[in-house]
């Protein structure tokens, strides 16, 4: 018999070692006060600002786009508990120290949380499997393998404190939900944690549809009782509108990036037809017919829903976002692009984990008992059909994907090792063992073998990259300190960085809302000087600062080789109302505008 309960204290010591690794590895970050993209950086301006005594429903970031602010689509859910930190530390260590801890902490305890829940969904999917004997290891190979998914583990390194990790969070909990015996509670539990995700943000869509799919399909076809998705259903129409509510108060949504009204009214419309069709199921005994005629009905309302109340977000999440701005940054985010839009070695190393997760669970599901848990097995390994089928289309999904992979990775780790243990002759036992690594460690190995192929430009873009990040870190940015405090125009990316170092002020950075501002930014880069000074006059900027090899200003110099920014970039071409400015030690360049 498998107890039931999972001893904590291996996790705790795994995490506790992965915990000191990490902060060996960030501790150049946690030094400088420094995220390790433009949204960790940002994240900490909107905390300062909430700190500071702005609205916990206004979210606009004033210091951008001055005087109307840069309007975002964030709320404050992700800074409640930085600001549980940084509230009692900032009086014994002062404000910087209580970020950096509040920072490096909270993406490890969130590591923490992933680890304990992929350990029980481990468990709970070895039992499935028949696997008795190896529940308890592979629970704890599945919390160490936490580690070795890089898709999930650059979410949560120490100073990643955007919200990505809190959304791994829900969506592995989502997943360990869904199997739990008590058909009640796996429902509430699944329908929250989905509600939660997607009030954290609304990149979790498809995975939220494919979760509610698995529920319905669940009732449709008999296989689970419909009092779990009763009950996932009425958790996830009655926690949206209280979240939107104590996120964003009664002010509309103001676009479609996030979950709104349009949402809220198709979601709340399709959960009360299809509860009702559950309820009548199971009172009158209906079969598959009524059951999916039911189901139909309510997508058809739930989809009127939502078009009647916005019809204009059914074109898409960024339909109305300024067509310059798509076409030079939008379609430039490569994080939002399929997978063949990738690096070769980047997508082949990330995708390589949720890709051998769907063997090992093809391999798992083959030769387990064909008894009711098998269906644990199934539903899990569908989900991680479809997070990987999302990652390929939107590479973003795949650090969801790669989480979902590890339990199914564990199992087969822990079989393969069991059974390699039971072979008599050392030579072949050893041989045995190896063939364990490439299961525990799939990305790694495709990035090692991939950087044995040659490739004439890596020196190139390596030395690019070096230039680019000596620029664009918290102590390269902070010596703009040193000038008078005004208005800045920079490249997107550097944008939070100059914000969160410095005093001055930043006309856009990489977030869509401020689409205005950005346009403007794109059209002082790429146009004559001429036609720039027209809009740096209009925008009061002080000073022009770049790092040469931003790819964004490379763009800029490769299309419109008569714009400002390439001949700012060629020395000798500088208009005579820019003057350049000179730091000690800085690899910034600088121009200050003479108005």
């Amino acid at each position: 018999m498998i107890q039931d309960r999972l001893p904590l204290r291996p996790i705790l010591a795994i995490w506790t070692v992965s915990a000191v690794i990490l902060l060996v590895f960030a501790w150049s970050h946690i030094q400088m006060l420094d995220g390790w993209d433009p949204d960790d950086r940002l994240r900490l301006v909107q905390l300062r600002d909430f700190l500071g005594g702005q609205s916990w429903f206004d979210t606009t970031q004033y210091r951008l786009n001055p005087p109307d602010g840069g309007p975002m689509h964030w709320n404050r859910l992700i800074e409640i508990p930085l600001a549980l930190i940084v509230i009692p530390l900032t009086p014994l260590l002062g404000a910087e120290w209580a970020e950096r801890i509040a920072a490096a902490l909270i993406p490890l305890l969130c590591l923490g949380l992933i680890m304990t829940m992929l350990a029980h969904t481990a468990k709970m999917l070895a039992s499935a499997a028949g696997q008795e004997a190896l529940v308890k290891p592979a629970a704890y190979a599945a919390a160490a393998l936490a580690v070795s998914a890089s898709p999930a583990l650059i979410q949560l390194l120490p100073m990643r404190v955007d919200h990505h990790g809190w959304q791994i969070i829900a969506a592995i909990f989502a997943l360990w939900a869904l199997g739990w015996s008590d058909h009640r509670k796996s429902g509430i539990a699944t329908g929250a944690s989905l509600a939660i995700w997607l009030a954290i943000s609304i990149e979790g869509l498809p995975l939220a549809l494919g979760f509610f799919t698995m529920l319905g399909l669940g009732w449709l076809l008999g296989y689970r009782p419909g009092i779990r998705l009763f009950w996932a259903l009425g958790s996830f129409a009655l926690l949206q509108p209280l979240l939107y509510l104590v996120t964003r108060g009664i002010a509309p949504a103001d676009g479609c990036d996030i979950i709104g009204p349009a949402h809220l009214g198709g979601a709340l419309v399709g959960a009360l037809i299809l509860m009702a069709g559950v309820k009548s199921a199971k009172s009158f005994g209906y079969g598959s017919g009524p059951k999916l005629a039911f189901a139909a009905i309510a997508l058809l309302c739930s989809g009127s829903a939502f078009y009647l109340i916005e019809p204009q977000c059914s074109t898409g999440t960024f339909s109305a976002l300024d067509p310059l701005v798509r076409e030079y940054w939008y379609l430039n985010v490569r994080e939002g692009l399929p997978i063949w839009r990738q690096p070769l070695s980047q997508a082949l190393s990330y995708i390589a984990g949720p890709l051998l997760g769907l063997i090992a669970f093809l391999l798992i599901v083959r030769t387990a008992p064909r008894t009711a848990q098998r269906t644990d097995l199934i539903e899990a390994g569908a989900m991680l059909f479809w997070s990987t089928l999302i990652a390929l289309l939107v590479f973003r999904a795949v650090s969801v994907a790669a989480i979902f992979a590890i339990p199914f990775q564990a199992i087969l780790a822990v079989t393969l090792y069991s059974r390699a243990r039971t072979i008599e002759r050392p030579s072949k036992r050893i041989m045995a063992s190896f063939i364990i690594i490439p299961i525990i460690l799939p990305g790694a190995l495709v990035a090692n073998l991939l950087r044995l192929a040659p490739d004439a430009d890596t020196a190139v873009k390596l030395v690019a990259e070096q230039n680019s990040a000596a620029c664009d870190n918290s102590d390269s940015l902070r010596s703009l300190s040193s000038l008078p405090t005004g208005n800045i125009i920079a490249p997107f990316d550097l944008g939070p960085g100059i914000l969160l170092t410095t005093e001055h002020n930043v006309l856009a950075s990489s977030h869509h809302r401020n689409d205005k501002a950005m346009h403007d930014q794109i059209e002082i880069f790429r146009q004559p000087p001429t036609v720039s000074r027209h809009l740096i006059i209009a925008h009061k900027i002080d000073y022009i600062v770049s790092c040469p090899d931003e790819s964004e200003m490379q763009t800029y110099a490769h299309r419109h080789p008569a714009g400002l920014w390439a001949r700012l970039n060629t020395d000798g071409r500088k208009p005579d109302w820019l003057i350049p400015v000179k730091l000690e030690d800085s690899p910034l360049r600088i121009w200050k505008v003479q108005r």
